[in-house]
């Protein structure tokens, strides 16, 4: 196996991904200063997201709003196109997608302000085969990562938000704001349990339930250690709920978990995505039984999670479709959404939504990921 001197023997982020899990030998734990240098390369990035947040317009219509005005709130300009700019304007080859291989743009660049009406007959379009979810039939999961949502970006692609939930009665989000959660809620009459921000913002775990399906079964519970591994800045906890079906009287428990980041090499960060998994297996109460969704941030569609994540499948979890799905559910190329399951109910028909395809990173750089229990 190659070694790195800067890794001290892990692969080094610039060394290929897509290769035999069962040869990769890790450290149980990062060193000091393997841990430093994650928490400075987080740093980094940060102070970058910071720099270049985005605030989108609530109280003027699309048409009003200047490109002066678009570039003010932070965005490169103003969408004079009813159609996306297209993956390659981040320097993608969509082609390599389907084969799991790492693409990355050399640098992206910032955001154009979208036409949200645009964007919501994209996301309509894609929804089109999925009928509104009612209270006949399996119960519907959704998995998605929000990309920051924040109050004012509901506002912005309300439409969008609508057309989603309604064809789900359970949603497992990430990089959700509370004030973005309880914005959407109020839109979209469903209700919700959230975790706590981190210093980054936006960056909250929840899950969301229609009443009208669902009825909550005590409160909410974290496993905080998920969040607190080595004195890497910025995780995050796991959050799980018991849920009720009104139809059938059956319980699920539903949980919702955000890992470490690939920033700062895949070996070395998934050393810290390992004793995550490690957490949220002493974490949940013996013989837990149900279905978790998330984004895991390792590259299932090349065999990482059997590594990141070995402490879940040693300890009964399956992952939903591991054997079929290879679509990627982040615009760089990775199969990183998706649902771990330990239940005697039937997990299945996992369809992945990739708004990419249409709208870019307007809406968020994940695809939506969907299964259904019973």
């Amino acid at each position: 196996m190659s070694k790195s001197k800067k890794t001290g023997g892990i692969l080094s982020t610039s060394q290929k991904l897509v290769m035999n899990p069962d040869l990769i030998k890790r450290p149980a734990k990062l060193t000091p200063k393997q841990v430093a240098r994650i928490n400075q390369v987080n740093a980094k990035h940060n102070a970058e997201l910071l720099a270049t947040r985005v605030t989108y317009p609530t109280d003027v219509d699309f048409g009003d709003i200047t490109e002066e005005m678009a570039k003010g709130l932070g965005f490169r300009g103003k969408s004079k196109n009813d159609v996306s700019e297209g993956l390659a304007d981040l320097g993608l080859d969509f082609s390599k997608f389907s084969l799991g291989v790492s693409n990355r743009a050399k640098k992206p660049k910032p955001k154009t302000l979208p036409d949200p009406k645009v964007v919501a007959g994209f996301v309509k379009s894609r929804l089109a085969p999925i009928s509104v979810a009612d209270l006949k039939g399996p119960v519907r999961v959704f998995s998605q990562n929000f990309e920051f949502l924040t109050d004012d970006k509901v506002t912005f692609f309300k439409d969008s938000y609508v057309e989603i939930f309604k064809r789900f009665h359970i949603i497992t989000a990430t990089e959700v704001s509370p004030d973005g959660v309880k914005a959407l809620c109020k839109l979209t009459g469903f209700e919700h349990f959230v975790s706590g921000d981190n210093t980054r913002g936006g960056q909250a775990v929840a899950v969301f339930y229609d009443p009208k399906r669902l009825k909550a079964k005590g409160g909410k519970k974290l496993i905080d250690e998920v969040a607190n591994v080595q004195g890497v800045n910025d995780l995050r906890p796991m959050l799980w709920c018991t849920l009720i079906d009104t139809v059938n009287g059956d319980e699920v428990n539903v949980g919702v978990n955000h890992l470490k980041s690939m920033r700062g090499g895949p070996q070395q960060t998934g050393v810290i995505r390992k004793q995550q998994a490690e957490a949220i297996v002493r974490g949940l109460p013996k013989g837990w039984q149900g279905v978790m969704g998330g984004d895991w941030n390792t590259r299932m569609n090349d065999g990482w999670h059997k590594i990141d994540l070995k402490p879940l499948l040693d300890d009964g979890f399956i992952l939903v479709d591991q054997d079929t799905n290879k679509l990627p559910t982040h615009v760089m190329g990775g199969w990183l959404d998706g649902f771990f399951t330990r239940s005697t109910k039937t997990v299945s028909g996992m369809t992945v939504i990739q708004w990419f395809l249409d709208t870019k990173r307007d809406l968020t750089d994940h695809a939506g990921v969907l299964v259904s229990i019973g």
